[in-house]
């Protein structure tokens, strides 16, 4: 549970840092993120996500 928890805490603030929004902002559960991302690392998951929705990082 601590592990998941500090996971969804990553992908929170990478979503932020490169993309300027949050899970509030993506129409995902954590369940929903999982199933779509869990497989991934946290970094890897923000990368992918933004890709498949086309979005252009801040940076």
């Amino acid at each position: 549970m601590e592990e998941n928890i500090k996971y969804f805490t990553n992908v929170n603030n990478l979503l932020k840092a490169i993309y300027c929004v949050d899970f509030n902002d993506i129409g995902l559960s954590p369940e929903e993120w999982l199933i779509y991302f869990g497989d991934l690392s946290p970094l890897e998951a923000v990368l992918k996500y933004g890709e498949k929705y086309d979005l252009t990082p801040l940076h």
